[in-house]
């Protein structure tokens, strides 16, 4: 099945990999402007979702998969291709925004972020702090104000160290 909206996900993997063989700074901002790249451009990601038995037909619902990790933390889920959905336990797919999927982890009281490609060697969790700087990047990169006031900050930060 071809997928339009996965087509560039492979960079993700490819920042992923490349921060865990050199795992810097740099690498890891290379992981942000990749995520970041991909919300702006309205790829999607695969979601697990499983349909409690107990569902109303005319408007049925569905349920993000979780995993529980050894630090105590949940998290949801999600992947960049079928390849890496195949790993998972059966489970329903939904293909959908990544920037939606977002928006559901922030919504969730009980995830503290998002793992990709969870049963991969290539696996990432995005923790909502990380998740925030994306959305952040983003939000400055499109939003003229913002990036108005990012420099207003800055100019003003210089200022004051730099007084007298």
């Amino acid at each position: 099945m071809k997928n339009d909206f996965l087509d560039k996900n492979y960079m993700i993997k490819e920042a992923i990999h490349t921060f865990k063989e050199n795992p810097t700074g740099e690498t890891y901002g290379e992981i942000i402007e990749t995520m970041t790249d991909h919300i702006m451009a309205d790829r999607h990601l695969l979601i697990p979702v499983w349909i409690p038995e107990e569902n109303d037909e005319e408007s049925p619902s569905y349920c993000f998969h979780q995993l529980h990790t050894e630090d105590g933390y949940d998290y949801l889920v999600a992947f960049t291709d079928e390849e890496e959905v195949n790993k998972c336990p059966e489970c329903g797919i939904l293909s959908n925004f990544s920037d939606v999927f977002f928006d559901v982890v922030f919504a969730s009281e009980h995830a503290s972020g998002f793992i990709l490609n969870p049963w991969s060697e290539e696996s990432f969790t995005f923790p909502k702090t990380t998740m925030q700087l994306i959305i952040n990047e983003k939000d400055i990169e499109t939003d003229p104000m913002k990036r108005n006031e990012l420099l207003e900050k800055a100019i003003w930060y210089a200022t004051e160290k730099h007084a007298g």
